[in-house]
């Protein structure tokens, strides 16, 4: 299950992009919420329930996979709220495929508010989780730590560690640790996994001077047992 649910405010006669989960703010750039995959599977259920519409066409939420339209979709009636659903759709995953949703207002006129889009994720083997965090603000300042939540959306920069810990509730593994940059310093950057205020295994480098893009760790796993603390560390 992949989810967020917040406020999302669309711009008036403006295509925007939405993350499949963390936080629930539009862009114009599909760049900026893809997700990537690392697992096959098949998404399904697309699900979005908007609490504002002032648009007085129909209007278009859908899934878009690698840049071109994915394989669910639903029409969201015009000036009504609720909820919306595509119960037959799907979009079969590949590895490294990159995934958003998308918004595509009815008329040129006004904007709505979603509170809520998800969609459901079967990995072809295994249970797999994708896990996702997101923030939107600069780290220009060098030699810091910051901290993230390990899922969700992080407001603002957060030096201290102890209100980003998540506690696990179930035993697993953590791996596939991925980030994407939109902007990047001139200085290597590390965003890497923690467990019980001490580093784990999974280290992201994002190479100083390096363009816009993903950056992963493919190879590192951390093995999670239930009631450990875990978050992100972002160190320039």
């Amino acid at each position: 299950y992949m989810a967020w649910g917040a406020s999302a405010n669309s711009t008036a006669n403006t295509t925007g992009y939405l993350a499949l989960g963390g936080g629930a703010a539009f862009n114009t750039t599909e760049a900026n919420r893809n997700t990537k995959f690392r697992a096959a599977g098949t998404l399904s259920k697309l699900y979005v329930r908007l609490t504002a519409n002032g648009i007085t066409s129909d209007s278009t939420f859908r899934t878009r996979k690698n840049a071109g339209n994915g394989g669910q979709s639903v029409s969201l009636t015009a000036s009504t709220t609720g909820e919306f659903a595509d119960a037959s759709g799907t979009d079969t995953i590949a590895s490294t495929d990159l995934i958003a949703f998308q918004f595509v207002p009815g008329a040129a006129a006004n904007t709505i508010t979603i509170t809520i889009a998800s969609v459901l994720f079967s990995a072809t083997t295994n249970t797999v989780t994708r896990v996702l965090h997101s923030e939107a603000f600069n780290r220009p300042t060098a030699s810091t730590t910051w901290f993230a939540l390990i899922g969700g959306h992080t407001g603002t920069a957060q030096t201290s560690e102890t209100n980003q810990k998540c506690r696990m509730r179930k035993g697993g593994t953590f791996k596939n640790a991925g980030c994407y940059v939109s902007a990047n310093r001139a200085q290597t950057t590390t965003v890497r996994l923690r467990k019980n205020g001490g580093n784990g295994n999974a280290a992201v480098s994002i190479t100083g001077g390096g363009g816009a893009g993903w950056y992963e760790d493919t190879s590192s796993s951390d093995t999670v047992s239930a009631g450990e603390d875990w978050n992100w560390s972002i160190v320039t």
